[in-house]
């Protein structure tokens, strides 16, 4: 029999292995963006807000934070999409740089408008329309006739020339003169019985007094005024 030769083992270097293990492309792990939007008006945050990383788009939830992830590690640019009415961005498009696996928060604000105030039309009152008045015709009423005022034909006595008040001035100064004139004569009984009967007569024909006492009155100073006063008696 043929002895066979013994075979030698083959060894293969161990930092050969190792180097080649090292050689390989390390894994890509995909990265994270997130955020919340503030609304600087108010200072709370804002629901329903587009915001644009890269070539994708993304919302706001209720709380106002937005979110995406898988995001490929490399340079993004961030920057908020606001629609007509919501108002205008605190900042500009800002550049995110993402590795491997990271997650990167960049908090958004922007400002509301501001509130306008609705003005409240004041209720309009419905016009009235005024109810004419019925016209009533003017009644042409004839005037009054004039009536002619009497006019006196003779103007009544006013005073000094009425007959009575001259006659009675002239039997006033008749009196007077006989007075002084039988106080200056001192007339005797005839006399007396003269001019009382004289008087007597005057007075009868004018109707204006009988009572001879009036006339005797007048004699009292003299020495015949009782002669005189017994034929005014006697003659009464």
């Amino acid at each position: 029999q043929h002895a066979h030769p013994a075979r030698r083992p083959v060894t293969v270097p161990v930092e050969e292995e190792e180097e080649a293990e090292d050689d390989r492309p390390a894994a890509v792990l995909p990265g994270r963006i997130t955020g919340t939007i503030i609304d600087r008006r108010s200072g709370a945050p804002a629901p329903g807000i587009r915001v644009q990383i890269g070539d994708t788009f993304v919302v706001s939830d209720g709380n106002g934070n937005y979110d995406r992830n898988g995001v490929v590690p490399g340079n993004y640019t961030v920057a908020l999409v606001l629609g007509e009415g919501q108002g205008e961005a605190a900042q500009g498009p800002i550049e995110v740089t993402i590795a491997s696996g990271e997650t990167v928060v960049q908090h958004l604000a922007f400002f509301s408008p501001l509130a306008q105030a609705t003005a409240t039309a004041a209720p309009t009152t419905p016009a009235t329309t005024a109810t004419p008045l019925a016209t009533v015709p003017a009644v042409a009423t004839a005037a009054p006739p004039p009536t002619a005022v009497p006019v006196p034909e003779e103007l009544p006595a006013t005073g000094g020339e009425s007959p009575v008040a001259l006659t009675l001035f002239l039997i006033g100064f008749g009196i007077f003169t006989i007075g002084l004139m039988v106080r200056s004569l001192k007339i005797g009984p005839f006399s007396g019985i003269l001019l009382a009967r004289l008087f007597q007569r005057r007075c009868r024909q004018r109707g204006v007094c009988t009572n001879w006492r009036l006339f005797c009155s007048s004699c009292r100073t003299t020495q015949s005024y009782h002669e005189v006063l017994m034929v005014c008696e006697v003659v009464a």
